[in-house]
């Protein structure tokens, strides 16, 4: 199949209130039985060391750029779909929500105004942010850091080498958890947060810190967020800035700040422990149970 090359310019319109002429550039159409359209080849030079780039503009502004190994840089006002593998050398920034078949590989920063969906694997060497959701059916990685206004869920792993994962002010309880799709029968996956392990004296391992968010407690009154402990559907631990609660949501501290609430005893030991011994409140008495049987009322109520 042959081809025809394309060269030309036209000076701009000067003229007020004229516009500009458009240009279509189109390979020649078939109408034969069994007959193909011609190819539209768009070519830059072959260059001895590096390649020319193909580049698409709007107006001035670079739109997308094309090199040897893949996209560059690309700006998008829609929506993206693409059903094979994306790689971008540059940033890719839409304004609509992008879904994509294969995996997504960029070397600058992701800006989505709409949401991202990726059936493959995803890894970024920028950052990502996003207005809408993110839905990863493989793993992610990010090489930067991750802010998301909406929410995040990947069925895969998550990476992230950047500092932090950062939700929108205004997103109503956010939540990060593995994918909540019980099957019946089957166990469920742990979770693990862990921070950084060190292995070489006299360093110190990372700490682990959840904290809550700060309220205004300048009229006396604590305000401040809770950080609970839940197994399951069960409140173990509540700590709510001054005092702390066992085995019960709100604890009971009769105004007192600085004190530890224990529930009382849903079931009572009925067995001896062994290596240690039982504390435990029973109708507002503080008893302890040790490994001979011995059952030592330590307060009444």
């Amino acid at each position: 199949m042959s081809h025809r090359a394309f060269d030309g310019y036209t000076a701009p319109q000067t003229a007020n209130g004229v516009d500009g002429y458009g240009t279509t550039i189109r390979a020649q159409s078939a109408t034969g039985t069994t007959a193909k359209g011609g190819n539209l080849i768009l070519a830059s030079g072959k260059g001895t060391s590096t390649d020319g780039y193909v580049i698409f503009q709007a107006g001035d502004t670079e739109v997308l750029r094309i090199t040897r190994s893949g996209l560059a840089n690309v700006t998008i006002d829609g929506y993206l779909h693409t059903t094979g593998n994306t790689t971008l050398d540059g940033y890719l920034h839409t304004v609509g929500n992008t879904t994509l078949d294969g995996y997504l590989h960029t070397l600058g920063n992701t800006t989505l105004d709409g949401y991202l969906h990726t059936v493959g694997n995803t890894t970024l060497d920028g950052y990502l942010h996003t207005k809408g959701y993110n839905l990863f059916d493989g793993y992610t990685r990010a090489n930067s850091y991750i802010t998301v206004d909406g929410y995040i869920k990947v069925d895969g792993y998550t990476t992230i080498d950047g500092y932090t994962i950062t939700f929108d002010g205004y997103a109503q309880a956010p939540k990060i958890s593995q994918s909540n799709a019980p099957e019946p029968g089957v166990d469920g996956h742990h979770l693990t947060i862990q921070a950084q392990s060190s292995t070489v004296s006299p360093a110190y391992g990372g700490n682990l810190i959840l904290q809550s968010g700060d309220g205004y407690n300048g009229d006396g009154t604590i305000r401040d967020g809770t950080i609970k402990l839940i197994a399951g559907s069960k409140n173990i631990i509540t700590l709510d800035g001054y005092n702390v609660s066992f085995f019960l949501d709100l604890g009971s501290f009769g105004g007192g700040k600085s004190v530890v609430f224990l529930a009382n005893a849903t079931v009572v030991p009925s067995s001896n422990p062994t290596g240690g011994g039982i504390l435990y409140v029973e109708n507002g008495d503080l008893k302890y149970k040790g490994p001979s049987g011995t059952i030592t009322t330590i307060a009444t109520a």
